[in-house]
């Protein structure tokens, strides 16, 4: 995932499914990610890792790391969601409100890794209205 602040201003509609929705992906390998919205309106951020690629004990193993949010976030009205980065901390906030936090472990980034908006390759499709989406790398 590298340093990166992700945020979007959408508005979800209700899910008909009970699977959780793809908001953004990237893939990278140990540091690709997903940003996932659950049937219950929580957020989860998923960094893969790549300790499901070795069976290699001395490999250079990154582990998987989850974040849910700890509010959700609400159908069929605006939201704005913020998922940042530092390669230390990766934090959620809803709505201008901290939502979830947790210590990510270091990961080789790769550069030129390719982003999905709306879908990806574990979750439905995105089902609901996007005003804006913003992609930074943080200093």
């Amino acid at each position: 995932m590298g340093n990166t602040l992700f945020q979007i201003r959408f508005k979800p509609n209700k899910p008909q499914a009970q699977e959780p929705q793809a908001i953004v992906a990237r893939s990278g390998w140990s540091d690709g990610f997903d940003v996932a919205l659950k049937p219950d309106g929580y957020i989860k951020v998923t960094r893969n890792g790549n300790t499901h690629a070795y069976g290699d004990k001395n490999a250079n193993l990154v582990p998987i790391t989850v974040l849910e949010s700890d509010s959700p976030v609400a159908f069929d009205a605006w939201n704005i969601l913020k998922v940042t980065c530092d390669t230390q901390t990766l934090s959620i906030e809803i709505n201008g409100k901290p939502a979830g936090q947790c210590p990510i472990p270091p990961a080789r980034s790769y550069g030129n890794c390719i982003w999905f908006i709306g879908a990806a390759d574990k979750h439905a499709n995105f089902n609901g209205l996007v005003d804006w989406l913003k992609l930074d790398g943080l200093p």
